[in-house]
């Protein structure tokens, strides 16, 4: 008969043992690994940054010692003055045309207080003041009889303390003559 024993005759071996505890083993290491060169990689993209952030407010410095604050300052109110005149001029109207128009026509007893402009309309509006009511009727015949004109109407008579007449007064004028070509103007001019 066989002898039964409760010692086994045999030891298990190591590789029986451990085949659970190395595949955890190996995935950890690899995390390990996976971590670490990340984390040198890291190191290596903060050195170069600082290293790029060095030269660049060295050339900043040097940019700097070039131009003194105060001149890229002045620069600076020209450039904004230029594009502020870039705006008003793209919005001009040309009413260079008009301005010698309203002197020429205008009696030097009359004068005007306000003046406005609708583009669209093509109309002007002034307040004024003149020494009577004749010099204002005067006034707005010469308007009306000119060609650039094509209504001039006075409105808001009163008469001031001191004896003259406030109007308002809308002129009119003929889309030609607001939009006449430069060399019209150029030829009124001369």
């Amino acid at each position: 008969m066989a002898e039964t024993s409760l010692i086994p005759k045999k030891l298990p071996s190591s590789q029986q043992l451990g085949v659970g505890l190395g595949v955890f083993f190996r995935v950890g290491f690899l995390f390990f690994l996976v971590a670490l060169l990340a984390t040198g990689g890291l190191f290596a993209y903060r050195v170069l940054l600082v290293s790029n952030l060095t030269k660049q407010r060295n050339a900043l410095k040097e940019l700097e010692s070039q131009f003194p604050l105060s001149d890229i300052e002045r620069r600076e109110a020209v450039a904004q003055a230029i594009e502020a005149s870039k705006k008003l001029l793209g919005a001009h109207v040309r009413l260079s045309r008009i301005f010698p128009l309203v002197q020429t026509n205008t009696f030097p007893s009359v004068f005007f207080s306000t003046f406005s402009y609708a583009e669209k309309d093509h109309a002007m509006l002034v307040s004024g003041e003149a020494p009577s009511y004749k010099a204002v009727a005067q006034q707005a015949s010469i308007f009306e009889s000119l060609d650039e004109v094509e209504s001039a109407t006075f409105s808001n008579l009163s008469l001031t303390n001191r004896g003259t007449v406030n109007f308002n007064l809308k002129i009119i004028l003929i889309s030609s003559f607001v939009s006449g070509s430069e060399n019209n103007m150029a030829e009124q001019t001369l």
